[in-house]
């Protein structure tokens, strides 16, 4: 039974794991308190936002249901790269505009425990390149 089991959460975490490898188009700071900490925030995440960093500390949070929401927005400049080997390999980026939403929310207490929602977008960005 216990082999089944651990073959079954092995083939589940496999199943589930993350899609987007780009680590450099990342945006880690999915709330207000978490940008002003830069993102030293997952210990004592004390707010609505701890849906998404730290659902354990929702248990401590004081208020009943609570939400937050918010949107970052981010300017990507645009990039001139000339390579020395060979001009077949210049280019040229465009201006990039994102707006990247938050939502988190924490229910009330039912006998002592609660549900958390969090809406993220940690891989909000993107580079586009002139042909």
């Amino acid at each position: 039974m216990l082999k089944k089991s651990v073959l079954f959460l092995l083939g589940l975490m496999i199943c589930h794991q993350s899609v987007v490898f780009a680590s450099g188009y990342r945006v880690p700071e999915q709330s207000v308190n978490s940008t002003a900490l830069s993102c030293a925030y997952v210990a004592n995440a004390n707010d609505v936002d701890a849906a998404y960093y730290n659902p354990a500390n929702m248990s401590w949070f004081a208020a009943g249901m609570s939400a937050m929401g918010g949107m970052t927005y981010i300017n990507l400049p645009a990039i001139n790269y000339n390579d020395n080997r060979s001009p077949a390999l210049n280019g040229e980026s465009e201006v990039e505009n994102f707006f990247i939403p938050q939502f988190f929310m924490i229910s009330p207490r039912y006998h002592n425990f609660r549900f958390g929602f969090a809406l993220t977008f940690p891989a909000g960005l993107a580079k586009r390149w002139e042909d």
